[in-house]
């Protein structure tokens, strides 16, 4: 696995229309298309597995950190598939005038746009940490008592999920899904031990920096269907409101598998 930076720009060409804002592709939240070999030949260089931090150039800002997925031929070219992980929103300029050593990572000094940039392990999670992005994997020893502190406007302007408040709420919560019972563990096996999403009740509006408290109570452990489900309306369904649709005609998951409550007669 490698780490890439790559800086897209969407005022220049006309091509960036479709390929160069980052936002449009997190807000997304699903893998997706994203870059073509057509325009951004450096693109030649990912393999599937591959991490990228997105920079959007023209707004100066660390928009997140994305998974390659797969490529799709596309005649002579190739299509780039990339799965969205944790949006971040930050501004890069602040966080090269706090760290010298941020400012002299060579993917974040002048060049390109379009293209990618090789970065380092090392340089990848520096740059993450001071944007107080994830990098590590939860910790199994966080405390259910604590509250902790979301969306607060940091000095780098950074926008931040807390992986402990995560993590804690998997411990409160439970690892089976709030609307369906579903249990990616006892589902698929050791492979999938502690998977689970962690659902905020209420938003971030959209890079506002605005400050809040959260605990456990103002999180919900659901399944990657019942999320997407969640979030295909604006504003959200409500996780109850999705549990009680459920319920209407089907029974909870189990580890014997789910079945509906009534026959349905076409």
């Amino acid at each position: 696995m490698a780490w890439w930076v790559y800086k897209c720009n969407s005022k220049e060409r006309s091509y960036q229309v479709a390929y160069g804002d980052w936002q449009e592709f997190f807000e997304g939240n699903r893998t997706s298309a994203w870059g073509s070999t057509e325009w951004g030949h450096s693109l030649e260089k990912l393999k599937p597995g591959d991490m990228i931090i997105a920079y959007q150039t023209d707004r100066n800002e660390l928009v997140g950190t994305c998974r390659v997925v797969r490529f799709k031929n596309d005649g002579p070219y190739k299509i780039v598939h990339l799965k969205p992980l944790e949006r971040i929103g930050v501004k890069v300029r602040p966080l090269k005038e706090a760290d010298p050593e941020v400012a002299a990572i060579p993917a974040f000094k002048g060049g390109r746009i379009a293209t990618l940039y090789s970065i380092s392990d090392q340089d990848a999670r520096r740059i993450l940490n001071a944007a107080g992005a994830s990098t590590e994997v939860e910790s199994e020893n966080d405390t259910l008592e604590e509250t902790f502190r979301e969306g607060e406007k940091r000095a780098v302007a950074a926008t931040a999920r807390n992986s402990k408040l995560r993590a804690a709420a998997k411990k409160h919560w439970g690892l089976k899904c709030y609307c369906c019972g579903f249990d990616f563990g006892c589902f698929y096996g050791s492979v999938a031990k502690g998977l689970a999403i962690v659902h905020h009740l209420e938003l971030f509006g959209p890079g506002n920096g605005k400050q809040r408290e959260a605990t456990v109570e103002d999180v919900r452990v659901v399944c990657a269907n019942c999320h997407y489900a969640i979030h295909v309306t604006n504003p959200p369904i409500e996780v109850d409101d999705l549990k009680r649709l459920i319920s209407k005609t089907w029974i909870p998951w189990t580890s014997k598998g789910i079945s509906r409550k009534r026959k349905i007669f076409s």
